[in-house]
Parts: structure tokens; C-alpha cells; sequence
């Protein structure tokens, strides 16, 4: 392998399908194992939903999407391209799998299985990022407490009650005590009219992504990896000594491959013969000049929105779920809504002036939970997508498990947690 990261002599280890956060975790920890690593990416590295999300590593809160009241819920927002869920009317065919599934894994004792899952990765989170930051990746990750806040008394006391469950099961400090408009005010003087209610919670980490994106390219670039930016790939092909991956620009001949695309998994694994009903849920984030910054990530209930710390008078706002179909697009009535609902929230800033605005999907599971494992039927190429909202919580756990996986040191209980046949019963298509 030449300093550039190329490999002169053909020979690839393992070729990872995507350069977002979970292929170049995966890179990374296969990389600090001697592996010959080459990503193909059909973009720039760490594109699609790495950068502008909305910087929260929970480990407290980390928990599946679909959870008791959200079908009720999100069927009164479902169609209204305003709201905090929308699906656009003419994919509702396409979505029907995904819808019925969805629903299906919201009711309780479904929600408490997928969070007990998820707690297989969960739970190394806060140490996998301290052991990141060791070696020049997210070295401005804070561990600042979160702040959530409501409006009403019930949705304040609704969610304290779930902190409350969530640090009973051992991920980590209980909330702090409730607080008044008054108590939450001195706690956080940038917040605006709305907030009434609120509670911290401590054992979270933010970071600014995209900084931490840049660090972990920097650092796998200097490990050797080759990396094949602007490259879609058109087939993958499993023989007996190997796995042939046909690019739009060549063929690549590895020992193993790893389908780690986000959003774009869907495709490549169908022609495996995997059904993965991964969507894209696309996510909308901005920049907005504020005259004082939250001291931490502040979560606005009410809104559906969280607000970033990104500088001493800047703000990222991230929110919404967008289910169109595409993977791209920047629909203005987004942004807007996302401006209005996040308004009263916040005291002081310029929303006339947004900038940065940012469009990315998210690979959403009916069931919340990412794929990670052998695809089925196969003996080379492994899968890791599918980790809905939470690629840069998971992003470190779920890399490490897989590249032992590739090692030949599967650990059971992810293979158990996140099998990636568990939706084959609805066809193998």
C-alpha cells in the first residue's frame, strides 16, 4: 500500500460500501487492525446525514423511534407538509410495509424489546467516545447536561417520568429535579416565552459534526485507507474465494464487503436478496445567530426541535421527519415550519437570517433499529445501516461490533439484537 492509502498490489481486506459515519467507524477500527480497507463513496466522504444532524450523542436517551402515542400521534401530522412527520401523499404505497410495521413496533411491550436491544450497543457509547477522543477523534465532544423543556406541566412530567425509567435500566444519571418557568430561566437565560416546564439531564454528550467528521477522515486517511470518492457501486458479487464489486468506474476483488450506505443500503441490498425496508426520513437543519447561545444542547418538546451550541453567538436548529421518497431536495415549507415552531423557543435571534440550511436522509427501520450482520444467505458480505436517527450515538458501537464480526469474533448479542433477515418473512425482494 503507497502513502496515498492506494492499493498498488490489487489486494483489499474488506471494501465498505459508503463513507457516512458508520462506514468510516468501520474503517477505522478495521484499519487499527492491520486490515486493507478501501470505502467507496458515491459522493465525498462523510456525506449524506453525517454532518448536518443535530449533534446530540445520547446514551440516556437513546431509544427507538417507534414508542407508545407516536402512531396516534403522527396520524394527525402524517400528510400536513408542516408538520414535525409528514409523508407525502403519493408515496403512502411505497410506505405501506414500513407504516404497518412502524405501528406494529410502537406498542409497549414491542418498544421495551427494541430498547432493550438497542441497550446492546447503547451501553458502550460515553466509553467508546472517550476512547475516540484519545486519539484525535471528537476532540470537541462536551459532556455538558441536556436541557428539555415544555410548555405544559404533563408533557414536562411525561418525559421526566421516561429519564426516570431510562436511568432506572443502568444507562445512566437519573433527570434532575422538575423546574419552573423560574428555576428554568435562571437555569437558561437564551430560552424564549414558550418553555414553562423543564429538567436536565446529565450523561449526554454534543459535539459540532461535522468537526468530528473531519477528524475521522484525518484519522483513517492516515491510517492507509483508499478511499474511491464519486463512485456508485452497480453490482456485488460473492464467489468462493471472494466478493467482485463492480463500480461506475471499475471492479474491485476484496475478501470481504460491507454494505454501510445510510440512506442508499436499500438498493444494494435488495439485489442480495435482503429485504431491509430501510427508508429514507429526510432531516432539515439551519444556522441561526442568536444574542446569547444555549450552554448545551436544548431540547424544545413542543417543537419537535433541538437547538446546538455551535459558537458564542451561533445556533444549529435541527428537526423535522420528511418521508418523500427522494433522498434529496430542500422543500422551503420545512424550513419555515421548523422557524415558526422553533420561534417562541428561543429568546434573541436573528431568524431572518438563517444560513447553512441542510437537507440529509436518514435510514429509517420500521422497528428503529439498524441491520448489523452477515447479510443473509452470504458468507462475505456484511451489512451495518439502518440507524434511523442515531448514526453518531451509535456510530462507535455499532462500527466496533461489526469489524469484530469481520474478524471472525461475532459477539451474540448483536447478532441476536440486530439481525438483518428479521423482516424476511415479508419477502425476500
Amino acid at each position: 500500500m503507497n502513502r496515498h492509502g492506494n492499493h498498488a498490489d490489487g489486494r483489499r481486506d474488506a471494501v465498505i460500501l459508503g463513507g457516512g459515519l458508520i462506514g468510516l467507524f468501520t474503517a477505522y477500527y478495521l484499519l487499527r487492525e492491520g486490515r486493507r480497507v478501501t470505502i467507496v463513496e458515491r459522493e465525498r466522504l462523510g456525506g449524506g446525514a453525517a454532518r448536518g444532524n443535530g449533534g446530540q450523542i445520547v446514551s440516556v436517551d437513546c431509544a427507538p423511534l417507534p414508542a407508545p402515542g407516536m402512531v396516534g400521534e403522527g396520524m394527525k401530522l402524517l400528510f400536513s407538509p408542516t408538520s414535525a412527520f409528514f409523508v407525502k401523499p403519493s408515496r403512502l404505497p411505497g410506505m405501506a410495509a414500513f407504516l404497518v410495521r412502524f405501528a406494529l413496533n410502537s406498542r409497549r411491550s414491542k418498544f421495551r424489546s427494541s430498547l432493550a436491544r438497542m441497550d446492546v450497543l447503547n451501553r458502550r457509547t460515553v466509553e467508546l467516545y472517550r476512547e475516540l477522543r484519545q486519539d484525535g477523534i471528537g476532540t470537541g465532544v462536551h459532556d455538558e447536561p441536556f436541557l428539555y423543556s415544555y410548555t405544559t406541566r404533563e408533557q414536562a412530567e411525561a418525559g421526566h417520568a421516561y429519564a426516570v425509567e431510562l436511568a432506572a435500566r443502568g444507562l445512566g444519571p437519573a433527570p434532575g429535579a422538575l423546574m419552573d418557568r423560574d428555576a428554568l430561566v435562571a437555569h437558561e437565560p437564551a430560552l424564549g416565552s414558550e418553555p414553562q416546564w423543564g429538567f436536565v439531564q446529565a450523561g449526554e454528550l454534543f459535539a459540532e459534526p461535522s468537526a468530528l467528521v473531519d477528524e475521522l477522515i484525518a484519522k483513517v486517511r492516515e491510517l492507509g485507507v483508499e478511499a474511491l470518492e464519486g463512485e456508485s457501486v452497480r453490482d456485488i458479487e460473492e464467489t468462493a474465494v471472494g466478493v467482485r464489486i463492480t463500480t461506475s468506474q471499475r471492479t474491485l476483488v476484496a475478501e470481504q464487503a460491507l454494505v454501510a450506505a445510510g440512506a442508499w443500503s436499500a438498493p444494494l441490498l435488495k439485489q442480495q436478496g435482503m429485504r431491509s425496508i430501510i427508508k429514507p426520513g429526510k432531516g432539515y437543519s439551519f444556522t441561526v445567530d442568536v444574542e446569547r447561545a444555549p450552554k448545551s444542547v436544548t431540547m424544545f418538546g413542543d417543537a419537535h426541535v433541538g437547538a446546538l451550541p455551535t459558537g458564542p453567538g451561533t445556533v444549529r436548529i435541527a428537526g423535522t421527519m420528511e418521508f418523500d421518497g427522494s433522498t434529496g431536495g430542500l422543500d422551503r415549507r420545512r424550513i419555515d415550519a421548523i422557524v415558526a415552531a422553533a420561534a417562541p423557543h428561543l429568546a434573541g435571534a436573528d431568524w431572518a437570517g438563517i444560513r447553512d440550511e441542510w437537507v440529509g436522509p436518514r435510514p429509517m427501520t420500521p422497528d428503529g433499529l439498524p441491520h448489523i450482520g452477515l447479510v443473509p444467505g452470504r458468507s462475505r458480505v456484511f451489512v451495518c445501516a439502518g440507524h434511523n436517527m442515531l448514526g453518531l450515538s451509535l456510530g462507535p458501537a455499532s462500527a466496533a461490533a461489526i469489524a469484530d464480526h469481520m474478524q471472525g469474533r461475532p459477539r451474540a448479542d448483536v447478532v441476536a439484537a440486530f439481525r438483518p433477515g428479521r423482516f424476511r418473512l415479508w419477502g425476500r425482494k
